[in-house]
């Protein structure tokens, strides 16, 4: 096999691996059904003020778009006419990509689940997992959320770690500046 054929070759294979590697979960019907299982869903879009937008964003430990986060879609879950909880989408950025999730929320504003829809992630694919994302459950504003704090990282994949508990923190902010909590 020449040269060319080779460069060709393990091009092909590195697309190939990337590919497989973009692990997406579930859809977002599916994530709300997953999420609260026998609620019906209104759509509202939220407006943060520039203010609220900054100190999300230093709050959560990421950095923010002042201008395309201004404005927050948040899925409202009720059960025969009452609010049992919120679920907000959000996209962090992992070691690989982007990690596209949502958190739900309960009425109290502790978190009931996190589910991810999509990852490229290579290393930190365990952070899209159960084992990894039930560790917020239950968790608030009040708790630290940081990885060797309260929040367990996964070996060898510290970057993916921090995104997904910075971005399930800059959720639980959103949820707060909106003022949602019952």
């Amino acid at each position: 096999m020449n040269k060319l054929n080779k460069v060709a070759l393990v091009t092909v294979f590195s697309m190939l691996a990337c590919v497989a590697f973009a692990a997406d979960s579930m859809t977002e019907p599916e994530a709300l059904k997953a999420l609260f299982p026998d609620a019906t869903f209104k759509s509202e879009v939220k407006t943060l003020t520039d203010a609220q937008v900054k100190d999300i964003g230093e709050k959560s430990g990421l950095e923010v778009d002042v201008a395309s986060e201004k404005t927050q879609n948040v899925n409202i879950a009720y059960v025969n006419n009452k609010v049992v909880g919120y679920v907000i989408e959000e996209t962090t950025k992992g070691k690989w990509g982007n990690i596209v999730f949502m958190t739900a929320i309960n009425p109290n504003g502790s978190v009931k689940e996190v589910v991810v829809l999509a990852s490229n992630e290579k290393k930190g694919k365990p952070v899209t997992q159960p084992h990894f994302l039930n560790q917020f459950v239950g968790k608030t504003l009040a708790d630290k959320l940081e990885v060797k704090k309260d929040i367990q990282g996964i070996s060898g994949a510290t970057i993916s770690s921090r995104a997904m508990t910075k971005g399930v923190k800059k959720v639980l902010n959103v949820f707060a500046a909106l003022n949602l909590k019952n």
